[in-house]
């Protein structure tokens, strides 16, 4: 898979300078490792909770199971902020009351 790049010519007014930016997206490789690091660093997560995502392209799916509904909206969010990812697309499904119960 090519890398994506992006070049950025910004002409300085009063100079005859160019100042050339390039910009190479992450791979699919990259925004897996951020993935995975973020949704294990949210401060609400825990051992009851289950995570999964799939990565294609510059597009995120979150699969799982929380037993907190705030950890929802927390993951879509940190995955959302992951450079290189353009959307995040959630399936979610909340804990059963019966495992809820269990462990509280």
């Amino acid at each position: 898979m090519v890398p994506h790049l992006t070049w950025n010519l910004d002409a300085q007014p009063g100079t005859h300078s160019t100042v050339i930016r390039l910009t190479v997206a992450p791979s699919r490789e990259q925004i897996e490792r951020q993935v995975r690091h973020e949704l294990v660093m949210l401060p609400n997560y825990g051992v009851f909770d289950r995570f999964a995502y799939q990565v294609d392209r510059r597009k995120v799916t979150l699969f799982g199971e929380v037993t907190r509904p705030v950890l929802k909206s927390d993951a879509e969010g940190v995955v959302k902020a992951i450079e290189g990812v353009e959307r995040a697309a959630v399936v979610w499904r909340a804990s059963s009351k019966r495992n809820l119960a269990r462990w509280t």
